[in-house]
């Protein structure tokens, strides 16, 4: 533009040229100023496709953020999800371990003092016995009523026999199981009543730690985590050093993680 303007003033300053002259140097004025024009269309055309080149990198770099955002985002809901089955996970194996463990020395024990009465009763000449029934064989049939799963009558048995021989060294026992045998039938609160009597009656039993794991075991049932956590801190403070010690404090950590 600064061009075209020099020219125009040479010509008026000197005047110089003839009216062709002029006219050719107007003409040449008019196409480059034509020129120039187009060369502004063209740079603003080019200017304005650049923009929109960059906006559209831009936007779509702004795209892959929010993706790869919402994929990260993604993992990490999936990974806290993974991480809370696998808590789960293990707290079932947890109880189911606990289970198998105590079922298993439930049934040693039961079976061991099942055969130790049991030999008790088949060493006594056969002349020795009464017409009635000692204890012993009242007790030893009323457990064979339980590991058979006759429940209703179990506990009829144990309810006799306590009765009739609550001062005898099997008492506890029969305590314990006439417990067991309401567990097995749900009846809980009874269950909870017949544990407490071979827990105050019988604090020197072999049976009061079975005793306070299965009424802790019952509180569970009934709802009553802060008495099923009472009883199983005492088999701790009493019994640290024992198996069912072990069993009580996994215990205590799945009550804390419910």
């Amino acid at each position: 533009m600064r061009f075209i303007f020099f020219l125009v003033l040479v010509v008026l300053l000197f005047g110089c040229g003839t009216n062709d002259e002029l006219l050719q140097t107007q003409r040449t004025v008019s196409y480059l100023t034509v020129q120039i024009q187009n060369q502004r269309e063209e740079l603003s055309k080019r200017i304005s496709e650049l923009e929109k080149a960059v906006k559209d990198i831009e936007e779509k770099g702004l795209r892959e953020k929010k993706e790869k955002e919402k994929e990260s985002h993604q993992v990490i809901n999936l990974m806290i999800t993974l991480d809370a089955l696998n808590e789960k996970i293990k707290i079932l194996s947890g109880k189911l371990d606990e289970l198998e463990h105590q079922l298993n020395i439930y049934w040693k024990e039961t079976r061991d003092e099942f055969n130790a009465v049991k030999n008790v009763l088949t060493q006594k000449p056969p002349e020795q016995k009464k017409e009635e029934k000692s204890y012993e064989e009242l007790y030893v049939e009323a457990l064979a009523s339980y590991q058979k799963g006759n429940y209703d009558e179990s506990i009829r048995k144990f309810s006799d026999f306590l009765k009739n021989h609550s001062g005898t060294p099997l008492a506890p026992n029969a305590y314990f199981w006439l417990g067991e045998s309401f567990m097995a039938r749900k009846e809980y609160e009874k269950a909870i009543l017949s544990f407490q009597e071979v827990i105050e009656k019988h604090p020197s039993s072999e049976v009061i730690i079975k005793a306070y794991l299965s009424q802790a075991e019952a509180f569970y049932l009934l709802g009553d985590k802060k008495s099923s956590s009472t009883a199983l801190k005492r088999v701790i403070q009493l019994f640290p050093k024992s198996e069912e010690a072990k069993i009580a404090e996994r215990k205590l950590k799945t009550l804390s993680a419910e």
